[in-house]
C-alpha cells in the first residue's frame, strides 16, 4: 500500500504516547512504547510502514529537542471519536515572562 492508496494516516513518534487510534487497549508511542506501537499497527491492524524519520522541536530550555516520527497508513478508515480518545503529550514550550 501507498500513501494514496492509503484510507487513513497515522503518526506515531518516541516524544508523545497516546492509544492507539482504532481503539484498542495498545498503546502507543513515546519513549518506552514506540516501537512497540509501530509493530503493534502493522500487526494487528495490517498498517504500512510509509516513513520513519528524525523530528526536530524547541525544548523548554530553548534547545533543539531531537526524537524520532513514524507515519503508517492504514487499509480502513479510523473509527470515531478518534480525537477525544488520544491523550496526547504537547511538545514542550517556552515560559512567558
Amino acid at each position: 500500500m501507498n500513501i494514496q492508496e492509503s484510507k487513513a494516516i497515522i503518526t506515531i513518534s518516541n516524544t508523545a504516547s497516546h492509544s492507539c487510534p482504532f481503539l484498542c487497549d495498545e498503546h502507543i508511542g513515546g519513549p518506552d512504547y514506540f516501537n512497540r506501537g509501530v509493530n503493534h499497527l502493522i500487526s494487528a491492524h495490517s498498517c504500512t510502514l510509509l516513513h520513519v524519520g528524525g523530528d526536530t522541536t524547541v525544548g523548554l530550555d530553548d534547545k533543539p529537542w531531537q526524537g524520532t516520527v513514524a507515519v503508517l497508513g492504514s487499509p480502513i478508515p479510523l473509527p470515531d471519536p478518534p480525537l477525544s480518545h488520544f491523550p496526547v503529550t504537547p511538545a514542550p514550550t517556552k515560559a512567558a515572562g
